[in-house]
């Protein structure tokens, strides 16, 4: 794993004012020139997709909603599931916003400059002691981010633990199955909330920025590779429990490839958590996160 290139808090309440806006926050590869004016900036596919997502997945929750209040006339516990993901999906595209618009997702960490990097768009001209704490920055938003994530999958992906035991509620091996996986699921995601908060809050006494600079901040980014790959367990499990239930009833054939195919789509959550795990691997292997983490924040 690359370790991230950071100065203390101490050594950087030492440089002069007038020398942090000239100073990159990751020094860049040999031959390579910062470049603060006009960067190279991918921010704007994250933007482009997030949005289109954004898009699909309101007109599909209120499409839901719509179902239920109207049609069947019956609400249940795996919507309240689904509203409170779906809070957390709109929260998350906020945040997705601010770090590409505001921030520097999306740009190689050595064309932001060192005082960009550590305050996010609230960009400090007088850098002294006294900026080590008030403002709303980089550490506080990856505080939100880290903690957010987690309880927002959680409540997703019970929704569909909820949904297969309305629906396959005789069979046994499913109901216990749903037991066990929401259970899991449950304890896992509020296990990694709880862990990442500890990691990503300062302690008393001290500031977010000291925070930040400090090696316990990395420890959230250390959980992330293992934390994508229980959660793409938990896809699978959640794309493999539906099929094989579907397989054993007893419907015409049409019928039954019909229901498969809908519930086949989880593939498509699989998939973005595979990719999630390798770009995690990525952007843990490498120095420049505001470059890597855009593709991490994209498949997530």
């Amino acid at each position: 794993m690359a370790k991230r290139q950071t100065l203390s808090a101490g050594e950087l309440a030492q440089i002069p004012p007038n020398m942090l806006n000239s100073l990159p926050a990751l020094q860049p590869p040999a031959g390579v020139q910062p470049n603060f004016v006009n960067p190279e900036d991918r921010g704007y596919i994250l933007n482009s997709v997030a949005t289109v997502l954004l898009c699909l997945m309101v007109s599909l929750f209120a499409n839901r909603v719509y179902t239920k209040l109207f049609i069947i006339r019956k609400m249940g516990w795996d919507d309240l599931s689904c509203t409170i993901g779906f809070l957390g999906s709109i929260a998350m595209y906020i945040i997705i916003l601010w770090s590409t618009v505001l921030g520097s997702v999306g740009k190689h960490q050595w064309d932001v400059r060192l005082v960009e990097y550590l305050s996010g768009n609230f960009v400090t001209v007088s850098f002294s002691n006294s900026c080590f704490g008030g403002s709303f920055d980089t550490a506080q938003t990856s505080a939100i981010i880290v903690f957010l994530a987690p309880l927002t999958l959680l409540f997703t992906k019970l929704t569909f633990f909820l949904l297969y035991f309305q629906v396959f509620r005789p069979l046994r091996w499913l109901r216990v199955s749903v037991y066990i996986g929401a259970t899991l699921t449950c304890a896992f995601y509020g296990a990694a909330s709880i862990a990442q908060l500890v990691f990503s809050v300062p302690r008393p006494g001290q500031t977010w920025l000291e925070h930040a600079l400090s090696g316990e901040f990395n420890k959230a980014d250390v959980l992330s590779v293992p934390l994508s790959a229980v959660g793409l367990g938990i896809d699978i499990a959640l794309l493999v429990m539906p099929i094989a239930a579907v397989m054993r009833l007893q419907l015409p054939t049409k019928r039954k490839i019909g229901v498969l195919f809908i519930f086949m789509f989880g593939i498509l959550a699989c998939v973005g958590s595979l990719l999630s795990l390798y770009y995690r691997v990525v952007s843990s292997r490498s120095p420049d996160l505001t470059w890597n983490i855009m593709a991490v924040e994209l498949v997530t």
